[in-house]
């Protein structure tokens, strides 16, 4: 009895792969962050092949439960998720404002602060008088720490 993680680390928005060997009987803690659990194959023992397709919106520790010779068993494995932004480069005019948004955590550090005429803290508004680029950090509640960046080319018509 076993498991095998295809990713623990994927991108917001992403899922990943959990194969479940020699279990009966299998479901997922917390069980609102997966997919679905899709059962593959009866084997010569009687055990399923499992497949648990996972979707985190940030980054969980999961706790997978199922039995083998009437005995259960739990694994903990964490997924953890990268942030993005919802664009990595754009093109505005002198003066004009934009707001850029972050996915994939609870709590978000931008730099520099330079321009920000607003932050809440995955999205920010700014004013950019010049080109810039913008990077947002995010530590989750795991101690992992993901990054992303965005390129702000400004015009002067």
């Amino acid at each position: 009895m076993s498991i095998e993680i295809k990713k623990d680390i994927i991108n917001y928005g992403e899922n990943t792969l959990v194969q479940t060997y020699n279990l009966k009987n299998i479901y997922i803690e917390p069980a609102n962050n997966y997919t679905k659990i899709i059962n593959n194959s009866l084997n010569s023992s009687q055990y399923f092949t499992y497949d648990v397709i996972l979707q985190p919106s940030k980054t969980t520790k999961y706790v997978l439960y199922g039995f083998n010779n009437n005995e259960k068993k739990s694994f903990e494995f964490i997924i953890y998720i990268n942030i993005i932004l919802e664009t990595t480069s754009l093109t505005i005019n002198l003066n004009e404002e934009v707001s850029l948004k972050a996915y994939g955590s609870t709590n978000y550090t931008w730099t520099p602060q330079k321009y920000i005429i607003e932050d809440n803290n995955n999205k920010i508004i700014v004013r950019p008088k010049k080109n810039i680029s913008y990077t947002v950090e995010s530590i989750d509640n795991f101690g992992y720490t993901s990054n992303a960046s965005v390129s702000i080319i400004v015009l002067d018509n």
